[in-house]
């Protein structure tokens, strides 16, 4: 069978950054089995990534229980999924039905008065929160079952050089006809890939572990999708650090709870430009901030004009 480093890698041919992955969900991958100059055992497999964050103020006292030898999971097939994936051209398609619009209704329906409580805090409509929140994870049911920590921990290895020969490797075997101009091309446009993502990783990790501090979350049992988002709405730490909110004010920021989840998706549209006097033009702005896709947007805003209608 071939193997799903050589499908993924089909996609380096077109050179194409960005997008989303909606119809593959990977099984977690327990860590390969690494060249011996890769890392030394003893300090296990993200000493470079706790070098790093020591020295950027992180205490190893806070690191060690995280990334010790034993704890250091490496998502190897989630790490190339972020790597090479890209957009279908309409993959939300499939996803307006009635029974979509049914679901939504229901939801609005059994929480019908914090909905208009939000409403007038943020201004946002209860079918555009929503439709957000069963096209994100069905209300929670489908939030992802993968280490949201060890996910992006293994994003930050991508550029290692025995990460990248991985990949070179399938890719020669996958394209064993390339001339060495080619072949030289989508090895720099997977080094120059991995730096990207690897760095993007970095910053969503260093939030995460911010997380921990500020809201006292168990980050090692925290699950998500294999990009990294977790919740109802599933946010990336960053934004879960920046619109979360307690909706229900009980002293606690929990997004795998619906109010809180209602909330912070409306303080996230009301803070990225839903207030005051809204066109069509600007409310649809404030949902590709959300997620910046048009096919997205347009699923959004057709699911909730049929709940509302």
């Amino acid at each position: 069978m071939m193997r799903l480093a050589k499908i993924l890698l089909r996609y380096i041919s077109i050179l194409s950054i960005g997008g989303t992955v909606l119809f593959f969900r990977p099984a977690p991958s327990s860590a390969p089995t690494l060249p011996a100059k890769a890392y030394d055992m003893e300090a296990g497999l993200y000493a470079p990534l706790v070098q790093k964050l020591v020295n950027d103020g992180y205490p190893l006292e806070e690191l060690q229980p995280l990334f010790s030898p034993g704890n250091d999971v490496f998502y190897e097939r989630l790490t190339k999924i972020n790597l090479v994936h890209r957009e279908h051209p309409n993959p939300y398609k499939k996803m307006y039905n009635d029974r979509a619009i049914t679901a939504i209704s229901e939801y609005i329906d059994k929480h019908q008065q914090f909905f208009e409580k939000i409403r007038q805090e943020y201004g946002v409509d209860p079918g555009i929160i929503g439709a957000i929140l069963y096209v994100e994870s069905r209300f929670g049911r489908s939030r992802g079952d993968h280490p949201v920590l060890y996910v992006l921990s293994s994003m930050t290895l991508a550029p290692e050089e025995w990460s990248i020969q991985a990949l070179i490797d399938d890719m020669d075997e996958e394209f064993p006809n390339l001339n060495p101009s080619e072949r030289d091309d989508k090895i720099d446009y997977l080094r120059r890939r991995a730096a990207i993502k690897a760095n993007w990783a970095y910053r969503e990790l260093s939030q995460l572990l911010e997380i921990r501090r500020s809201h006292d979350i168990a980050i090692q049992q925290l699950q998500g999708s294999w990009a990294g988002a977790f919740g109802i709405p599933q946010f990336m730490p960053s934004s879960f650090k920046a619109y979360a909110v307690d909706g229900n004010a009980d002293g606690d920021i929990d997004i795998t709870e619906s109010y809180d989840a209602i909330a912070s998706v409306a303080n996230y549209l009301y803070r990225n430009g839903w207030r005051g006097r809204l066109t069509s033009s600007k409310k649809r702005k404030a949902i590709w901030r959300y997620n910046h896709s048009q096919p997205y947007v347009d699923l959004i805003v057709n699911l909730a004009d049929s709940v509302e209608s």
